[in-house]
Order: C-alpha cells, then sequence, then structure tokens
C-alpha cells in the first residue's frame, strides 16, 4: 500500500539549530536540538523526551540567512520513537507566529526550493 502525503505545504530538509520549551512553563530551561526539516507550516526535530501530542511549545529557530531567530508557538501533531535509540522524531505545526517570521520562514523555503531545482 502506497503512503499519501498528507503535507499541505512543501518541506525543505535542513539542519538549523532550534530551541524549545513547554509553553506552561515559563521558568522551564530551553532545550536544544536540530531540525531535519522546516516548511511555512511546521518543522521536524529530534529529542531525547517523548512529547505528547497536542503539546504547546515555545520555539526559537534559527535559520541560516535569517538575522533574528523565529520565534513561535508550535503543537506536537506526532512523535515517533527511533529504532535502536532513546530518541524521538517530532513534527510540529506552527500555530502562533507573526507575519514577519511567517514571511521569513517562506522565504527561506523557497530560496532552498530554488538551489534545489
Amino acid at each position: 500500500m502506497e503512503k499519501t502525503e498528507q503535507r499541505r505545504h512543501p518541506r525543505l530538509a535542513c539542519r538549523a539549530p532550534v530551541q524549545y520549551r513547554d509553553l506552561r512553563q515559563p521558568q522551564a530551561s530551553y532545550a536544544g536540538t536540530l531540525t531535519d526539516d522546516v516548511s511555512v507550516g511546521g518543522l521536524r526535530f529530534h529529542t531525547a523526551e517523548w512529547l505528547p501530542l497536542q503539546h504547546r511549545l515555545l520555539v526559537q529557530l534559527a535559520l541560516p540567512g535569517i538575522p533574528a531567530p523565529i520565534r513561535t508557538v508550535a503543537q506536537v501533531i506526532w512523535t515517533r520513537k527511533q529504532p535502536h535509540s532513546d530518541r524521538y522524531d517530532v513534527g510540529a505545526r506552527f500555530v502562533e507566529m507573526t507575519t514577519e517570521d511567517l514571511g521569513a520562514v517562506a522565504d527561506y523555503v523557497e530560496r532552498g526550493a530554488r538551489r534545489l531545482s
């Protein structure tokens, strides 16, 4: 059976630094990792901790060529344990982002897609 693509937005494979923390715990420290890919709709990254579905995160994303970090609230839409590892892959959807940051992400993905074509 062939898997059907469910994403609304094209994604760009990239290894960009990302920091996140639980939105409900303002005193919590940020955890840091790298993205696997990013789109205007969200991002995928690895983490050592299991993050529950619907969990909201405060995210700071440092995309190459963009001077200021992208700040957003993202919601966990899936979490998968990596085979033979204690780490997890996480997919998160952007739910709150400024128009300026959304435009910066869109430009970054578009420039990356042009380089690949």
